[in-house]
């Protein structure tokens, strides 16, 4: 494989990567409404610790989607800012490395490199 078809296969890597970030991203948000719509049509009834209870199950539901929304949003980012047009030769961000059985993409920034 020449190095520009490395540099494309990375590039198409990439694109995929963000692709799946972007559908969690999308179902988080669907999520995220739904649980807000369902804690607003909450009704209030005669047994008030039942609607009090069912409003906090809908914001623990909201809050915890609302964290893996964040997440996959610095995840896209991090993503972002992956350099896939230049042939590393050891494991970083933007490295690809095929091994007999498995292949890695390395899509997440390392503390010590010197790839930077």
């Amino acid at each position: 494989m020449t190095d520009l078809e490395k540099i494309s296969f990375k590039n198409k890597l990439k694109t995929h990567a963000a692709s799946v970030i972007n559908e969690r991203i999308q179902a988080a948000k669907l999520i995220i409404d739904n649980a807000q719509q369902a804690a607003n049509n909450e009704e209030k009834s005669s047994a008030v610790d039942k609607y009090e209870t069912s409003r906090a199950m809908g914001h623990l539901e909201k809050d915890m989607h609302s964290r893996q929304l964040s997440e996959n949003m610095k995840e896209l980012s991090t993503l972002h800012s992956i350099n896939t047009n230049k042939i590393y030769t050891e494991a970083c961000a933007g490295a690809y490395l095929a091994c007999n059985a498995v292949s890695f993409f390395f899509c997440c920034r390392f503390r010590q490199t010197s790839c930077w």
